[in-house]
């Protein structure tokens, strides 16, 4: 009977130990993608509004 609670305590462990990790690389990869992202339209409205009144674009 001890020896079950134990065996599902520790499957209980290790799926949130998955669910965290899993968590964690959906968060990286959601700075990383929403980063690219936002890197990619500033340099949109740069080069679309800042450069050309410096004669640069």
């Amino acid at each position: 009977m001890i020896s079950e609670i134990s065996h599902t305590g520790l499957i209980l462990v290790g799926i949130i130990l998955v669910q965290a990790l899993f968590s964690y690389w959906r968060v990286r990869l959601f700075v990383e993608v929403t980063e690219k992202t936002l890197i990619q339209n500033l340099q949109l409205q740069l080069t679309d509004s800042f450069y050309p009144q410096f004669g640069l674009y």
